[in-house]
């Protein structure tokens, strides 16, 4: 591996997807049969911050997506970032609604319909509410002003809900 991993995420029958420890800048996808590793550099306006998830896609045979908790290097606030299954380019960018944005979860929300409840997918973000710098890397910079929040995220908008509100879409 070319650094320290954190996250292992499976993406189908063959293959895992490995998380660099944050501050990150790197993903490597595993492909268990022939134990080979293909790695994608992170280089930009964020950082990896070890985490991902897989949301299948939401048309009829659209392709998944991963999506991944990250860090914006200039602000240090959250994000979390959709990415291409295939070449997990960057494709959209939320906020987290907090700062350092840890583990995401795909979880099942309910929703009101005509004349039944419709089931959805959304993401669920732990924000640890550290503030850190990518200079210092994870040297947390106010440890008594720690704002941990639990955030969900709906994938095809961005829009989220928790308690005191949520930034709009990054």
């Amino acid at each position: 591996l070319p650094g320290r991993p954190h996250g292992i995420t499976i993406l189908d029958d063959q293959r895992v997807l490995v998380v660099a420890r944050r501050p990150g800048d790197w993903l490597g996808v595993f492909d268990v049969g022939t134990a080979k590793l293909n790695t994608f550099w992170c280089e930009g306006e964020s950082s990896l911050n070890g985490h991902a998830v897989v949301v299948p896609g939401t048309q009829p045979n659209g392709p998944p997506t991963v999506w991944t908790t990250e860090t914006d290097k200039l602000t240090g606030n959250g994000l979390v970032v959709q990415r291409d299954f295939r070449t997990l380019e960057v494709l959209t960018r939320y906020s987290s609604g907090g700062t350092d944005p840890h583990e995401l979860l795909l979880v099942p929300t309910v929703g009101a319909g005509q004349s039944a409840p419709i089931r959805a997918m959304a993401l669920l973000v732990a924000n640890g509410g550290l503030q850190t710098s990518s200079l210092t890397g994870r040297v947390v910079a106010e440890a008594e002003q720690v704002r941990s929040t639990l955030v969900l995220i709906h994938p095809n908008t961005g829009t989220c809900s928790r308690s005191g509100g949520c930034p709009t879409r990054f």
